[in-house]
């Protein structure tokens, strides 16, 4: 156990700028989200209506099962959703890079647009903190290793030892992967379950 936590310590330490990069790109997509809110890009808004039906979609197939299959739901799709953005990160880094952008898209436009409706805030934090205390580490840790897997090997740094680096990252991915998996079980016992109840 004590190898394991040392393993994935020195992941997080040699991923620290991909995480800042990960992270920046989440808030300018929150900016860009607020923005776009305020000033009506209908191109946006209508993206975001895309967004909202298929989530209303889901949310509608786990009202209508109990705990453990809307546990197992939740959890299979944010496991897809992760699976995309760390893999797809073999496209150069644009999967993970545009996925960081939309999520912080939607959670901008959707905080902007509640506010400007003068909704309930307190049910809408209710709805997002305590799920994101784990899923948004996850979505940020993903991210980053997704645009580590497309870009690193890349670098100028890689240079005379590109095929190791990405050979190396590849493998990281992997366990990223794995850590994902096992966090976001924690995730959606909390969303499926807890958040669940409280927002009844």
């Amino acid at each position: 156990m004590k190898k394991i936590f040392s393993y994935y310590s020195r992941i997080l330490n040699d991923s620290r700028s991909w995480l800042r990069f990960s992270f920046l790109v989440f808030i300018s997509g929150i900016i860009t989200g607020v923005l776009s809110g305020a000033f009506h890009v209908q191109a946006v808004l209508d993206f975001l209506q895309t967004m909202l039906q298929d989530l209303a979609d889901l949310g509608s197939e786990a009202v209508m099962v109990g705990v453990v299959e809307r546990i197992f739901l939740i959890w299979q799709n944010n496991l897809v959703a992760v699976t995309f953005m760390i893999f797809g990160g073999f496209l150069l880094g644009y999967l993970p890079f545009t996925s960081m952008f939309a999520n912080g898209l939607i959670l901008g436009l959707v905080s902007f647009l509640a506010v400007e409706q003068k909704q309930n805030i307190g049910l809408l934090l209710l709805s997002i903190v305590p799920r994101g205390i784990i899923e948004f580490p996850v979505l940020l840790w993903a991210g980053a290793a997704g645009m580590k897997l497309g870009l690193k090997w890349l670098r100028a740094e890689s240079g005379g030892k590109r095929k190791k680096v990405l050979n190396d990252t590849v493998l990281e991915s992997v366990a990223v992967f794995a850590a994902c998996a096992v966090l976001l079980v924690i995730a959606a016992v909390i969303e499926g379950g807890l958040v669940f109840e409280l927002l009844k």
